[in-house]
């Protein structure tokens, strides 16, 4: 003997919605209204002061060892300093370039002034 079906419940509508056949709610041609956020006044505390900007520190290196997650340690001389080794990562357009870089390369560093023994590589020279 096959199985009678159930008779499903009719799905209630929600009070308050768009007359039925009117299709969107809202004003009279469907647009959603939405606030404007207001741009940011230039203050003291947003405000990024010129000598400021460039604080990266650019220098060359060669790649002396690749480190395993995309880390490069890279012999850098800096001007007035001893040769040292940093340990930098490489730059997002490199990255999603592809560009393999292989111990050996010379490349270009940004190093941050607040610590000399980290960098990012962003130019790889031919």
């Amino acid at each position: 003997m096959p199985r009678k079906k159930r008779a499903r419940p009719m799905k209630r509508k929600r009070p308050g919605g768009p007359p039925p056949g009117t299709g969107t709610g809202g004003d009279a041609a469907g647009a959603v209204r939405r606030r404007r956020r207001r741009r940011r006044e230039p203050t003291e505390t947003n405000q990024v002061a010129p000598d400021q900007q460039d604080k990266a520190i650019r220098a060359q290196g060669v790649v002396a060892e690749k480190l395993p997650d995309a880390k490069f340690r890279v012999e850098v001389q800096l001007e007035g300093r001893p040769p040292h080794e940093v340990l930098a990562h490489v730059s997002g357009k490199i990255r999603m370039r592809y560009i393999r870089i292989m111990a050996g390369d010379l490349v270009s560093l940004e190093l941050t002034p607040y610590d000399l023994t980290r960098g990012r590589i962003v130019w790889l020279h031919k």
